[in-house]
């Protein structure tokens, strides 16, 4: 319900969310509700256009990756991807991985896919935030 909260804020325009190995089981997620928390959202911030927010299946979930090339936010590869831009409107892709990380599986699919990786320190942060942060400070440099 966070995540959904602060994407307006962070000009966010799609959420996909998927299930990874280390996603907690059964949990009930409720897209209806959701939907709702992201419309109050864009009216407390006065976000003319309300971000996209789909489940996805694994096999949507590659062709995802394929389409945007995410940059893999994970604190324990210990890769750092340098990000070039060509003006500050660049499209941003961020996959956000559990609060337990990524398994080694899904770093391997990561790496097959030749995605890059972005470590954000030694601070381990909710799910929530590392991807908004992120994208903050990614779009503060452009500035």
């Amino acid at each position: 319900e966070k995540l959904v909260e602060v994407v307006p804020l962070a000009g966010v325009s799609e959420v996909l969310l998927f299930e990874s190995e280390f996603s907690p089981k059964k949990q009930n997620i409720n897209l209806e509700r959701l939907e709702k928390i992201l419309i109050r959202s864009c009216e407390q911030s006065h976000t003319v256009f309300k971000p996209s927010l789909k489940f996805i299946s694994k096999k949507q979930w590659q062709g995802a990756v394929d389409e945007y090339k995410p940059i893999v936010l994970e604190g324990k590869t210990q890769l750092k991807s340098k990000i070039e831009s060509e003006s500050p409107s660049r499209n941003i892709a961020v996959i956000v991985g559990p609060e337990g990380g990524w398994s080694k599986t899904e770093v391997q699919d990561f790496k097959k896919h030749q995605l890059s990786f972005y470590s954000m320190g030694q601070t381990v942060f909710p799910a929530w935030v590392a991807g908004c942060l992120y994208l903050h400070v990614e779009n503060y440099k452009n500035y």
